[in-house]
């Protein structure tokens, strides 16, 4: 599915996307997809999506992604993904998310981030992550997170963040960590986080 100049996707109402079997996804110029209404995408067996320029996502309103086996996305340049309510991210079994220029992802309300098993998030970048309300983040196992470059993670309201076996966080240059209120933090088992060059961490209230 190639897409290669100034596309607009619009599937507003119950819509089903299904791809299934080496699928090859390539969205190359300026293309718009919103996905606004209980949509579910389900992306299981070999899928390679890539969104090189000024692609912009938005799935607002409980949207489930589901990719389950050995998928790979890569946004590389200026990227937006927005997922802002109720929106369920499962990504189960050695899926690859390379995020590697000037990406926002914005999940303001009620999300879930589950990455289960061999996943590894790198955003190197001047990366934007902010998810300020009530966002629960479980990386089950051997999970490993890098941010290297000018990241901030914000985390307003009540945030959840669980690694409990032997996850891997580095966050190694000029990265702020912002938990502001009511923020639990637990790494029970195993677990190495690096923070090596001028990092901020604030936890300001009831941490």
């Amino acid at each position: 599915i190639t897409m290669p100049n100034t596309t607009s996707i619009h599937s507003p109402n119950t819509a089903y996307v299904t791809i299934h079997n080496t699928a090859y996804i390539t969205i190359p110029n300026t293309a718009y997809i919103t996905i606004p209404n209980t949509a579910h995408i389900t992306i299981p067996n070999t899928t390679y999506i890539t969104i090189p320029n000024t692609a912009y996502i938005t799935i607002p309103n409980t949207a489930h992604i589901i990719i389950s086996n050995n998928a790979s996305i890569t946004a590389p340049n200026t990227v937006y993904i927005t997922i802002p309510n109720s929106a369920c991210i499962i990504i189960p079994n050695t899926a690859h998310i390379i995020i590697p220029n000037t990406v926002s992802i914005q999940a303001p309300n009620t999300e879930y981030i589950t990455i289960p098993d061999t996943a590894s998030i790198t955003a190197p970048n001047t990366e934007y992550i902010t998810i300020p309300n009530t966002t629960s983040i479980t990386a089950t196992n051997i999970a490993y997170i890098t941010i290297p470059n000018t990241a901030y993670i914000t985390i307003p309201n009540t945030a959840s963040i669980t690694t409990p076996n032997t996850e891997y966080i580095t966050i190694p240059n000029t990265a702020s960590i912002t938990a502001p209120n009511t923020a639990h933090i637990t790494i029970p088992n195993t677990a190495y986080i690096t923070i090596p060059d001028t990092a901020y961490i604030t936890i300001p209230n009831t941490p």
